[in-house]
Order: structure tokens, then sequence, then C-alpha cells
């Protein structure tokens, strides 16, 4: 009778289905802008997908949660801020690199846009970040 009841991979359909409802409650609404005009994100990376959007990927402190954003429409080095579609207002702290929940997220919104191919261009960002730092340095130089 148990083998009647279990899948061709081994698992239980109850326990299917029970494992497929958790994964979708785990990922969930973002506020609106309007209320979270602004995100910082620390172990973050930037996604370039099959049409060419990138994304922000990383880790929300404020609200303990992986983050993937909307596509990028700009982005300041000076500063460290990126806009995305959304309009809001992605600020990245420290260097870039991986996190468990923002890689989560990651996975399953690829999965979710039937997204085949993406790359990470974090080394990009991470340049065009140094590279406006060391402008910033203003340079010793004798008299």
């Amino acid at each position: 009778m148990w083998n009647d009841m279990q899948a061709e991979d081994g698992m239980d359909e109850n326990l299917r289905g029970i494992a497929a409802k958790a994964v979708r409650n785990s990922i969930w609404e973002t506020l609106p802008v309007a209320e979270q005009p602004s995100i910082t994100l620390i172990r973050w990376s930037v996604r370039e997908i099959h049409s060419g959007e990138r994304h922000f990927v990383g880790y929300n402190p404020a609200n303990h949660e992986g983050r993937v954003s909307t596509a990028i429409l700009s982005f300041d080095p000076r500063t460290g801020h990126g806009v995305t579609c959304s309009g809001r207002i992605y600020h990245l702290v420290g260097p870039s690199g991986r996190d468990r929940d923002g890689e989560w997220v990651w996975t399953h919104w690829v999965h979710a846009q039937k997204c085949s191919t993406w790359s990470d261009v974090s080394p990009e960002f991470e340049n065009l970040i140094a590279e406006h730092r060391k402008e910033a340095i203003p340079e010793k130089g004798g008299d």
C-alpha cells in the first residue's frame, strides 16, 4: 500500500504538496515602495539575465530577508545607490558576496521567470565603486 502512494522519486504525494506549499509561503510580496522607498543590501551581487536586465541580489538586514530587485534602471558608483524599475533605491554596503537567503530567492525567481541563462556581473559594479573611491581620495603630493 505504501508503494502505491509514492511518486516515482519516492516522495509521498501529500509530502510533495506540503513541501510545495512551504516554498510558496516562504516567498512573499515586498512592502510597497511608498512604505519602503529604500533598502540596504549586504552580501550583494548583481545578476544579468538573458534579456540584458540586471538585478540586485542580496540580504536585506532591516527585514531579515533575501532579496531580488526589479530590473536596475541606474546605478551611482559614488554612492553605491541603484534605482530599479519599481522606483526603489537599493544601497549596496560592503563588498559583493553571496548570501544563502538571497541565493534561495534568486533560484526561485529565476525559475518563476523561466530564465534559463544568467551571469554574475558583480565584479563590474565592484570595479566602478572602487574607481570612484580612488577618485574621491585626494593624492598626497609634495610641495
